[in-house]
C-alpha cells in the first residue's frame, strides 16, 4: 500500500512538473535571430535608424513621431529619380522577432502605431518596387520622470530575407 501511494505521489509530481514546463515555454519570449539589433528611438524626429546599412547614403530611416507612430524619414531624389519611403505592416501581438513571418504581411501603410509587444514588417519602397525588408519588435515604451512616453525600445533584424525561412 505504501508503494502504491509513493508511486501515485511520484506520478502526480511528474505531471505537475511537465505541465508547468509547457506553460513556461508557451509564454516565453521568442528567440532573437542572428543579426538582431536593439535600439532606443526617441519620438522627436531627430533619432533616425538606418535599417538597411548597405543602401544609399540618403535611404529612408526609421523614426518615431510625436504621436508615437513609426514613420519614415522619406525623401525625394533630384533629377526626376524615384522617391524612397518605408511602409509598415503591424502584424499584431507577438512574443519577439522570431514570431514575425511573411504569412501576416498585409495592410501596409506609411505609419504604424508603436505598441509594446507588437511586431512589424518594414518595407523600403523606391517608387517602383519593394524588396528590402526588416522586421521590428517593440519591447517597451521609454518614459521620462513624469511617466510621459518619449520613445520606444525596439529590436530589429535587417536585412530580412523571408524567402529562406520555413514559414
Amino acid at each position: 500500500m505504501k508503494k502504491h501511494r509513493l508511486l501515485m505521489l511520484m506520478f502526480a509530481s511528474a505531471t505537475l512538473l511537465f505541465a508547468s514546463c509547457g506553460k513556461e515555454a508557451e509564454n516565453s519570449p521568442s528567440y532573437d535571430p542572428p543579426g538582431t539589433v536593439y535600439v532606443h528611438i526617441q519620438n522627436d524626429y531627430k533619432t533616425k535608424v538606418k535599417l538597411w546599412p548597405d543602401t544609399e547614403k540618403d535611404a529612408p530611416k526609421l523614426c518615431i513621431d510625436d504621436a508615437n507612430n513609426f514613420i519614415s524619414s522619406s525623401y525625394y531624389t533630384s533629377g526626376g529619380r524615384s522617391w524612397y519611403t518605408i511602409n509598415f505592416c503591424d502584424v499584431g501581438d507577438v512574443r519577439g522577432l522570431g514570431d514575425i513571418g511573411v504569412n501576416s504581411y498585409s495592410g501596409r501603410t506609411d505609419r504604424a502605431a508603436v505598441i509594446p509587444g507588437h511586431g512589424y514588417i518594414a518595407d523600403c519602397v523606391d517608387g517602383y518596387n519593394t524588396g528590402l525588408l526588416a522586421r521590428l519588435y517593440v519591447v517597451d515604451y521609454i518614459k521620462n520622470a513624469l511617466g510621459e512616453i518619449i520613445g520606444a525600445e525596439v529590436k530589429y533584424q535587417s536585412p530580412w530575407e523571408w524567402e529562406s525561412e520555413n514559414i
